[in-house]
């Protein structure tokens, strides 16, 4: 059975997180997570949840990138002085946030990535207070080590392509799967995973999951709908449609969006499918099907709206939609945390 995590996409605003993680604490939330997306800094959440509770695990999921592996190392240590664990994750990002919003370097992702990852574990496990200096291809860092090891600060990668995969199992403490994967490929990402891990040493595995919930199914399911029909008519979502439905179905259903036939497109999504990228539930029942999902130790679900929120007309709804949707499934999450 998965534990269930209570993420900021959850939260409205600062004011909401703060609160709501008081409530989450309270509950049975496994960890309050955060991270680096749009519009948000996932160390500033961190130490705001941090703050606003006492003894539930913080998790960063992920920080990209975009600052300095001493930048990133140093705050991970800042919040794990305060005695909670931190699980620290780190991710790629993407062109658009790495390059256009912040000016630097993406390409070569999974190149970056190492370089970064080898940086920021090489001053967290470096012998506390010890000189530190460590170059690689395409980061740097020099400091004093700061002695936290996995138990302290476990640092785990968000990945999803294989090649990310069968690295970051074998080169650190976790993997988190991107929120946007079909559930036979979350299965097949996560047998990968398991013939290149060490299990000899702890590992933890979690995975985001888009949730659309409403006390009509029927219409969790439609709004469901329209934000995987969005979210696939994105150019780096096209091999995710592919790798779960097949080329066939996936090259359609792009020739519809080119065409503006947004609702063609929906019609090729299978009730089947849509379940398969998005969990669709009741309030009553959401925090039951969470924990159903026991391939990985950990669900960290985020609301439905996110996609469609931006196109919602072709699909008979508004932006309002999409914030009652998420503040649905964030009462239904803090409210199913306390039963």
């Amino acid at each position: 059975m998965a534990h269930v995590s209570y993420c900021r996409a959850l939260s409205e605003s600062s004011r909401d997180w703060f609160d709501d993680c008081r409530r989450a604490e309270l509950g049975r939330s496994s960890s309050i997570l955060s991270a680096d997306v749009p519009g948000r800094d996932g160390f500033v959440d961190a130490t705001l949840a941090l703050t606003a509770t006492e003894h539930v695990p913080l998790s960063i999921g992920v920080a990209l990138p975009t600052r300095s592996p001493l930048q990133t190392a140093l705050a991970a240590a800042s919040i794990a002085s305060f005695g909670r664990r931190l699980v620290l994750g780190l991710g790629i990002g993407t062109p658009t946030t790495n390059e256009h919003s912040h000016g630097v370097g993406y390409r070569p992702p999974l190149a970056r990535l190492r370089s970064f990852t080898e940086c920021v574990l090489a001053v967290l496990r470096g012998r506390a207070g010890e000189p530190v200096e460590i170059v690689t291809d395409h980061h740097r860092a020099a400091s004093p080590g700061l002695g936290l090891g996995a138990d302290r600060v476990p640092v785990v990668i968000g990945a999803q392509g294989p090649k990310t995969l069968r690295w970051a199992a074998r080169h650190s403490d976790g993997v988190i799967l991107h929120l946007m994967t079909a559930r036979p490929v979350l299965r097949n990402r996560i047998s990968i995973i398991s013939v290149n891990r060490d299990r000899a040493r702890p590992f933890h595995l979690s995975t985001g999951m888009v949730v659309s919930v409403d006390p009509d199914e029927e219409r969790a399911l439609h709004l469901a709908r329209a934000d995987l029909t969005v979210a696939m008519s994105r150019p780096w979502y096209k091999e995710r449609l592919a790798e779960a439905a097949g080329r066939e179905l996936s090259d359609e259903f792009a020739g519809l969006v080119g065409l503006g036939r947004w609702k063609d497109a929906a019609r090729l999504l299978t009730d089947d499918l849509v379940r398969d990228f998005i969990l669709v539930s009741t309030p009553d029942r959401v925090m039951m099907n969470l924990a159903a999902v026991d391939e990985v130790d950990e669900v960290v679900p985020v609301g439905c709206g996110n996609f469609y929120s931006h196109l919602p007309e072709p699909f008979g709804l508004t932006r309002q939609d999409a914030a009652v949707a998420r503040a649905e499934l964030r009462e239904a999450i803090l409210a199913g945390t306390q039963r």
